[in-house]
């Protein structure tokens, strides 16, 4: 493997483990982390996406890229995927970008759209990063990104469930302790993106 980037930065910044990462944000996180010198683990559902999107990073960038497979919304996939990243010391950054999204009234929404809307948006994020977090507070190191949303501060009418996931993001990032350790923590805001973000209960990553 090169020892350096296209841009003749020094590799060995470890691994970014980037959920969603087969479009939309976790698409560009990808990149850009590569860009600087990360090693990837790529997780998402289309296997196809991620195989691509690993190809040309390493090409491009000199770096390694892995793929997982896996289905945030289903508890034996999101079990898989925390238990891969629990306790490496090569991961340094975790980007938790995998989301859903079912914007209809709660009183029409079908329950498996509702639990898919809290396993990916919420208990994935959780998950995750309380597996990477005993490692990193070892380390006194370490940076985690959870997607936030605007429409944590507020909700529509036919978004409230959606809302409230992205509520628990902003909340529970804020009580990682960003402050307390030399942790990276941080829940950007976006917009709605139809990149990457699907309507309805269907998924984009």
């Amino acid at each position: 493997m090169n020892t350096q980037n296209i841009d003749g930065e020094a590799l060995g910044r470890g691994i970014a483990v980037v959920t969603g990462a087969s479009s939309g944000l976790g698409k560009v996180y990808a990149d850009r982390l590569a860009k600087r010198g990360y090693d990837l683990l790529l997780v998402a559902r289309r296997k196809d996406r991620l195989h691509i999107l690993a190809q040309d990073l390493q090409k491009q960038y000199g770096i390694q890229a892995n793929i997982l497979v896996a289905d945030l919304g289903l508890a034996t996939d999101l079990n898989r995927v925390a238990n891969a990243i629990a306790g490496d010391e090569r991961v340094t950054v975790l980007v938790n970008s995998a989301g859903t999204a079912s914007f209809v009234p709660s009183v029409a929404m079908s329950l498996p759209d509702l639990d898919t809307q809290l396993n990916v948006n919420a208990r994935a994020v959780s998950h995750l990063s309380l597996a990477v977090l005993p490692e990193f507070l070892r380390k006194n190191a370490g940076t985690i990104i959870n997607i936030g949303s605007v429409l944590s501060f507020s909700a529509l009418p036919v978004g409230t469930s959606y809302s409230a996931t992205k509520a628990h993001v902003m909340l529970f990032t804020v009580d990682l302790g960003c402050g307390r350790n030399r942790l990276g923590c941080d829940r950007p805001n976006h917009g709605y993106d139809r990149r990457g973000l699907r309507r309805r209960g269907t998924r984009g990553p």
